[in-house]
């Protein structure tokens, strides 16, 4: 569009005066007036917006206008409403004496006011671009400005002015008739609000004058912005070719964190979805956990379930693992991930080969985006910035262009994120994305088509400056857990031991993270044969006051199947092969390719029945569209999706690396460097901590945290705590399994056990660390747990059941104290259930002691917010064996019917004492209209262990 066509319509958009004339004026049509002295003219504010209705009657034509004017930063805004719903903006940036004009918040035209143009005349008076809000409205002394008298416009009391005016940009003479609120009219702002102008002029040659008549009603005058920080900027989604770049964005760093909120909004799909990503581009490491919400239909889980993804760029694996089972499946590096691109190969054509994309290529940031002012996304102050790509594609949609737009933290804000990095001001901080599809003019598309995603990025946290030697948050290979990617024979649990003798609370307490990254870091070192730390697994750190404990899993090699992509088609083959050799398998040619170091293997062809008696073929190359010459056999082709980042070291197999290992702690080689910073004198004392021994052992449980179970709740839980000499070690799959060894134990009577997590060790004592407490010690991963006879009771909160019951009274401190002197009473004063009250602060609790059981008839109870009821659960003493269909039960004699599983093992405690062997508790079945049966085993009755014959569900389950 010419910029003459576009100025003759944009005119007609300027709030006081507007034509679409050129030629000579004729100056006997008015003459200029003095401005009336005694009267002040009506007050301007600065800054201003409006609706304007233009009526032109020399045409028989309306227009309808906003207009937004800022006299302190200098920006204009005017919008033109049209037919069929468009909007063109009109948008003047004083910055940097741009105009953008926008044609329904869809395209836009940059023009450059910084040379003299037509559109000067759009937004200045006589050669001034962009003056005061006064001189924009044509209303200022200047002008001369004379008061006539006061009258009616649209039923609002107004004063009248008459101006003479002369346009010489467009050499005409035009009259001007301004309408004021009176000051005797009440509005909503203290200034005299413009109602109307009228402008009645003529322009044109002098024997063919051309006469124009114009009158504007100006509505909802206001004398501020109400949306002064956005409404200077251009419209979301919008993008401004050739607009001038004031402000790059900001660069991204190498290490970030971040959790991401991802709106889809489709004609055919609306969606939101969550996603949890952990990029290390110093490491070349991804981690996204997200869910497929199709995955019950995809490959490798066909889970609906959450997943984890897993980029290791310096292997060219890809872990899938499967958040709800645990299931997980390795597999080469492909293209379908946000986090991978096909860099282009000008050397080597055919190559194909797959990178980790840079932190600028992942948000696809570029010099290309362009600043488009400040504002506020989320209720936090950002920077915005925009870029038209053709480098985005949706599945259906091919060719089509969009625009990214970046909303980035203000850098004066700061970001406090979850972790222990320090405070970030906000300098590369995205806060939101949004992708548009773009329609420019001529863009060949559907019109109706309408596509837009949002990211949402949340906890972003970034490290400027990678530094293994500090302590933060970066994502560390050892926490990328892919353990059951290998099978148990392809992996090692092993311990290192340190010294300690208070080594821990001097140099390692406070910086256990810092500690294990140094360590993971010598065990990493490429002289061990480890080029890869994400071999080693779950590293943890425990201590007790004699050892330092480093606990690990060491994996084995990546598999190789898991580092070559294998190539599909006819009569494949690689290029110019550098190294042959004969192998018994595919596999082993693979093995071969992987144990050259230079130049490195980058794919092989396996042909088995090769004419040159060499079956396995070794390249450097990556190109993968060369034919078979010998076409007489078929070749298996596989090369690696990326080039190797350590081509000088190997991997050793999963043996020989242990061995190695063993042999470099023997040596007193393994050692930990940390350091103590005195903060009196500033000097820093450094430590070697030297690793002592190492072992391999065998049983380690995937946890980190107590467990619950049907045996811990009789036990009280020291948190970091064990307790020696112990009276036995086993070795436990879980927490609860050691409270029950404890529980069950006949050798002594176990009143403790500590559980250490990493080792899944259980170690149980005869002491108590109520008895023993200098015996109690500090252990890292490892729980005390003390046995509690509070465990033998239900609790029942809030209640007092001991109402008009013969009841035992004590002063207590503890419910514990209440308990063990309940299960301490005689058997001539049995004790089944206690009341604890507590009556306040500082004083002792009531401890009323009962021979009654909440099972009994006579047993009241009543709400009381002072006492706890605690009833004896006599099922604590059984543990069920087995469950049977309907097992022939006649000769158990011992039968008791309506009972509940409680009452049933009560029975068999009280009734039977030692000639209770155990016990058949059986639900209703087959309509049997006994609610339950209570069948107890008495010396001299067999054991029942099969069902009756007749069919049912296994209804009856014994106890012992």
């Amino acid at each position: 569009m010419a910029i003459r066509q576009l100025v003759a319509w944009i005119l007609l958009a300027l709030a006081v005066i507007s034509c679409q004339f050129c030629g000579f004026a004729n100056g006997e049509f008015c003459q200029k007036v003095n401005t009336t002295e005694g009267v002040g003219l009506p007050y301007i504010p600065p800054s201003y917006q409006t609706r304007i209705e233009m009526n032109i009657l020399t045409k028989n034509q309306t227009y309808e206008f906003q207009e937004w004017f800022d006299g302190y930063l200098g920006n204009v805004r005017i919008r033109r409403y049209q037919k069929d719903g468009e909007i063109d903006d009109y948008i003047y940036n004083n910055a940097t004496r741009e105009i953008y004009v926008i044609f329904n918040d869809l395209v836009c035209l940059v023009i450059n006011m910084t040379g003299k143009t037509d559109l000067d005349l759009l937004f200045g008076v006589d050669g001034r671009l962009l003056p005061s809000s006064a001189l924009m409205l044509r209303f200022s002394k200047e002008f001369g400005m004379e008061y006539r008298n006061k009258s009616i416009v649209r039923g609002i009391t107004v004063d009248y002015w008459y101006s003479c005016q002369t346009w010489k940009e467009r050499k005409a003479v035009f009259e001007v008739h301004w309408y004021f609120s009176a000051s005797s009219w009440n509005t909503p702002y203290d200034v005299n609000l413009p109602v109307r102008a009228e402008v009645i002029g003529e322009a044109g040659d002098v024997s063919n004058p051309r006469k124009f008549h114009m009158i504007y009603d100006f509505v909802s005058f206001r004398d501020v912005l109400m949306a002064e920080n956005t409404i200077f900027d251009t419209p979301t989604g919008v993008y401004c070719e050739d607009r001038m770049q004031v402000q790059k964005p900001p660069e991204l760093p190498a290490v970030m964190s971040y959790t991401q909120e991802m709106l889809v909004h489709d004609p055919a799909l609306e969606m939101v979805q969550y996603g949890n990503v952990y990029y290390d581009g110093s490491q070349f490491l991804v981690k996204y956990q997200f869910r497929d919400p199709n995955g019950d239909t995809k490959p490798p889980f066909y889970n609906p379930g959450s997943m984890t993804v897993i980029q290791d760029f310096t292997t060219g694996i890809s872990y899938f693992i499967d958040d709800l089972i645990g299931n997980c499946t390795d597999k080469p590096i492909s293209n379908d991930f946000f986090d991978t691109e096909d860099p282009p190969i000008k050397d080597r054509p055919g190559w194909d080969i797959i990178e980790l994309r840079s932190p600028k290529d992942l948000f696809r940031i570029d010099e290309t985006y362009q600043f488009t002012g400040k504002r506020v996304v989320r209720g936090i102050p950002i920077h915005r910035y925009i870029s038209l790509r053709k480098d985005y594609e949706i599945k259906g949609r091919p060719g089509m262009n969009f625009t990214f737009e970046y909303e980035m933290l203000d850098p004066r804000v700061s970001e406090v994120v979850l972790g222990k990095n320090k405070i970030n001001q906000g300098k590369n901080i995205p806060v939101q994305l949004r992708i548009t599809n773009y329609k420019s003019l001529g863009q060949i598309d559907d019109p109706t088509f309408n596509y837009q995603e949002v990211y949402n990025f949340y906890n972003f946290d970034t490290q400027v400056e990678p530094d293994a030697e500090k302590d933060f948050d970066q994502l560390q290979p050892y926490d990328l857990d892919v353990t059951q990617c290998y099978a148990k024979a392809e992996r090692k649990n092993i311990l290192i031991r340190f010294l300690n003798g208070g080594i821990y609370d001097k140099y390692v307490k406070g910086s256990q993270n810092l500690f294990i990254r140094r360590a993971t870091k010598v065990l990493a070192n490429a002289d061990l044969g480890f080029v890869n730390p994400i071999r080693f697994q779950r590293v943890r750190l425990d201590y007790d006051d004699v050892f330092i404990y480093l606990i690990f899993t060491l994996l084995d090699g990546p598999h190789p199947y898991a580092q070559f992509n294998r190539l599909t088609g006819p009569n494949r083959y690689i290029e110019s092969a550098e190294q042959t050799a004969n192998v018994a398998s595919e596999l082993d040619c693979l093995r071969r390719c992987n144990s050259l170091l230079m130049p490195p293997c980058n794919s092989v062809a396996f042909c088995p029945g090769s004419k040159s008696g060499s079956n396995c073929l070794l390249s450097s190359s990556f190109k993968k569209d060369t034919e078979n010459p010998d076409k007489t056999h078929q070749c298996s082709v596989l090369i690696r999706p990326v080039s190797v980042i350590r081509p000088d070291a190997l991997e050793l197999s999963l043996e020989t690396a242990f061995d190695l290992l063993v042999t470099y702690v023997d040596s007193s080689l393994f050692r930990v460097p940390m350091e103590k910073i005195t903060p009196e004198t500033g000097n820093i004392d450094i430590v070697n901590i030297t690793a002592l021994d190492i072992e391999q052992f065998e049983v380690r449980p995937n946890v980190d945290l107590a467990l619950t179970g049907r045996h811990l709740f009789q036990f009280e839980v020291t948190k970091s705590a064990g307790m020696p000499p112990t009276r036995a070690m086993l070795d436990a799959l879980s927490v609860d399994d050691c409270a029950e060894a404890c529980l069950g134990n006949a050798d002594f009577e176990c009143k403790s056990f500590t559980y250490c997590y990493s080792l899944g060790q259980c170690l149980l004592n005869d002491a108590s660390p109520r008895e023993q407490p200098d015996k109690v010690v500090q252990r890292g991963l490892c729980n005390l747990y003390d046995k509690t006879e509070l465990g033998l009771f239900t609790k029942e909160p809030g209640l007092s059941r001991l109402i008009d019951v013969h009841k035992d009274l004590q002063l207590v401190d503890t419910d514990r104290e209440c308990a063990a002197a309940c299960v301490g009473s005689s058997p001539s004063k049995p004790c089944r259930s206690f009341d604890i009250c507590d009556f306040g602060e500082g004083l002792k609790k009531f401890c009323y002691l009962s021979a009654s059981h909440k099972s009994d008839d006579s047993v009241k109870s009543e709400p009381n917010l002072n006492c706890t009821h605690y009833s004896r659960s006599f099922t604590t003493d059984f543990k069920q064996q087995f469950k049977v269909s309907q097992p022939d039960l006649s000769a158990y004699t011992a039968t008791h019917s309506d009972l509940n599983l409680d009452y049933c093992s009560r029975r068999c405690v009280e009734d039977y004492g030692e000639k209770c062997n155990g016990f058949y508790y059986c639900e209703p079945y087959n309509g049997n209209e006994v609610r339950s049966t209570c069948s107890i085993r008495v010396p001299g009755v067999a054991l029942v262990t099969k069902p009756s014959g007749s069919s049912g569900v296994p209804s009856c389950a014994y106890y012992s």
